[in-house]
């Protein structure tokens, strides 16, 4: 089957893993995203953990806060990333 003909393409659809993540479902999650990085910003979790295959979208959403220098994040093997918050932005 072409992806032109499955009832969910969009234009704007992106393609990851044979599934298709439409601009209304990547509003979601960016919904989500911003929910974990508040919740990281008032202190209720201590860190975020982002496997490589959501990078892009959780980056997408973090570099459009104003407070984006707050965040820290700390690369480990495999793609992994850990999310902390620091009073003090990065230069």
């Amino acid at each position: 089957m072409m992806l032109a003909e499955t009832e969910n393409y969009h234009p704007s659809s992106i393609i990851t893993e044979g599934s298709i993540k439409t601009k209304a479902k990547g509003e979601q999650f960016m919904n989500d995203y911003n929910q974990q990085l508040e919740s990281l910003k008032n202190g209720e979790i201590e860190s975020i953990t982002i496997e490589k295959e959501d990078f892009l979208d959780f980056r997408t959403v973090l570099i459009a806060r104003e407070d984006f220098k707050h965040f820290r994040g700390t690369a480990y093997h495999h793609g992994t990333t850990v999310y902390t918050y620091t009073v003090e932005p990065s230069k």
